[in-house]
């Protein structure tokens, strides 16, 4: 649409044709999305989960998480309950593993 051209809002439009506040203006804060894992679960975070940032575990226990750059880390390493930022390809977990994969926003370094 040209610069000099009005623009305006159809509200005759579904509400799930409407963009909301989020898809205007942005997502605020460092993380947008988490993704809940269980045990024995393997999670890629390609596609639309690419930007794997940080993981929270609950049960840390036989959690594999390896880094977009290469290398395997085992959970056990880090503490319960803290967000631990890591750059996330892929985690594989064991009988026990709980937790969340944090995507991050991309807007805001």
């Amino acid at each position: 649409m040209p610069a000099n051209e009005l623009q305006y809002w159809d509200y005759n439009k579904s509400l799930s044709e409407r963009p909301d506040d989020f898809g205007k203006y942005g997502h605020p804060g460092k993380w947008f999305k988490a993704i809940e894992y269980g045990a024995s679960e393997t999670l890629n975070f390609t596609g639309s989960n690419i930007g794997a940032g940080a993981i929270v575990m609950g049960d840390n226990t036989n959690t594999l998480i390896h880094l977009s750059n290469g290398g395997i880390v085992s959970g056990s390493y880090f503490a319960t309950n803290t967000i631990h930022e890591l750059s996330i390809s892929k985690i594989e977990t064991g009988l026990s593993a709980t937790g969340y994969v944090l995507i991050r926003n991309q807007m805001i370094r």
